[in-house]
C-alpha cells in the first residue's frame, strides 16, 4: 500500500535502541533549523534478492560487506557533526555481517505490545481455542496442484492433532481478497484466482481459519501487518507446521521454501517452543532379511 509506516509503527523501538540513536524526521528538521552540524544520507538495506526501483529510489546496499562500506564512508565522509542514516527500505538479515561487530541488530527488532494485544482480540474473533495450532502454506509453485496441496494439508492436520474438528490458523500467501495477497503469489496465481478461492473455501470447510477472512481491506493500513499478525500468531501457537528445509515430497510440490517460516521458527525458539518443519513426520522404512 501507498501508507508511510515508521519503524515505531510495528517495532518495539525500546530494543534497537541499546545499539542506535533514533530520532525522528522532526527532530532532524529542528536540527538543520537550528544551524547544527548534522547531515542526513538515505540509503536502502536489503539481504536476498534486492527490491525494485519504485521500493527502494535510492542507494540500494543488499550485500553485507557493501553496507559496512557504505557506512563507514557516510561516517567517514562527516569528520565533524553528526552523520543520520535513513534507512528508507529494511529487509530482516540486511545487516547480517554486523553480527560479528557484535551488533546483532536483527536479534531487537522486537514487534511493538500493542500489536500483540490486537491479535488477541483476533484470535476470539476468528474462534480458536486457547492452545491452537499453526499451520504454514506458503504456495507460490506454479506446477502445485492446489486441490491437493489443500488435501494433504487436512492430512497432515489429522496426522498432528489427531482430528478434523478443532479449528486451526491458517497461514498462507492466498488470500480470497487479492490486494492482501503477498509474495509471488499476488503476481502468479492472477490468472486462477478462482481456484484459490475454492481451494481456500475447501479449508474452512475443514476447520483452518484464516485472519483475513474476518479482515478487510481498510483493516490493513499495510500489507505488513499481515504478516506480523501471522509471526505473532506463530510465536504465541502451541504447534507449528510448516515446510522448511529438506522434507521432499509434498511439501516440496507445494510450498515454496521462503525465508518466512524460518522468521516464525526463530521467533518461536526465542520463548523456547519447538516447530514441526514437515507438514508430516518423516517417514523411516525398514528391511528385513
Amino acid at each position: 500500500n501507498s501508507t508511510t509506516l515508521k519503524y515505531s509503527d510495528i517495532f518495539d523501538a525500546g530494543k534497537i535502541r541499546r545499539f542506535v540513536r533514533l530520532i525522528t524526521e522532526e527532530d532532524f528538521q529542528l536540527a538543520i533549523a537550528a544551524k547544527m552540524n548534522v547531515t542526513k544520507t538515505k540509503m536502502c538495506v536489503h539481504a536476498g534478492t534486492p527490491p525494485p526501483e519504485e521500493v527502494c529510489k535510492f542507494p540500494n546496499h543488499y550485500s553485507d560487506e557493501k553496507t559496512i562500506q557504505y557506512v563507514k564512508k557516510a561516517v567517514r565522509d562527516r569528520k565533524t557533526g553528526t552523520s543520520v542514516l535513513e534507512i528508507e527500505h529494511y529487509r530482516k538479515g540486511g545487516f547480517g555481517t554486523l553480527k560479528a561487530k557484535s551488533l546483532d541488530i536483527d536479534s531487537v527488532w522486537g514487534i511493538k505490545r500493542e500489536l500483540y494485544d490486537k491479535f488477541d482480540k483476533l484470535h476470539l474473533a476468528l474462534g480458536l481455542p486457547k492452545n491452537y495450532s499453526v499451520f504454514h502454506w506458503r504456495g507460490e509453485v506454479m506446477s502445485a496442484d492446489l486441490m491437493r496441496c489443500a488435501h494433504e494439508l487436512v492430512i497432515s492436520r489429522v496426522t498432528r492433532m489427531g482430528n478434523n474438528s478443532t479449528p486451526v490458523y491458517l497461514m498462507s500467501s492466498f488470500s480470497k481478497i487479492t490486494l492482501l495477497q503477498w509474495g509471488g503469489v499476488k503476481y502468479r496465481f492472477q490468472a486462477q484466482q478462482e481456484s484459490v478461492n475454492k481451494t481456500l473455501d475447501f479449508l474452512s470447510e475443514h476447520n483452518f481459519r484464516k485472519l483475513d477472512s474476518i479482515l478487510t481491506e481498510k483493516d490493513i493500513p499495510d500489507l505488513i501487518f499481515l504478516a506480523v499478525y501471522d509471526l505473532i500468531a506463530a510465536e504465541k501457537a502451541s504447534d507449528f507446521i510448516t515446510c522448511s528445509g529438506s522434507c521432499g515430497g509434498i511439501c516440496n510440490q507445494c510450498n515454496h521454501d521462503g525465508n518466512f517460516p524460518r522468521l516464525a521458527i526463530k521467533a518461536r525458539t526465542l520463548v523456547s517452543k519447538t516447530s514441526h518443519k514437515c507438514w508430516l513426520p518423516r517417514r523411516r522404512w525398514w528391511w528385513s532379511t
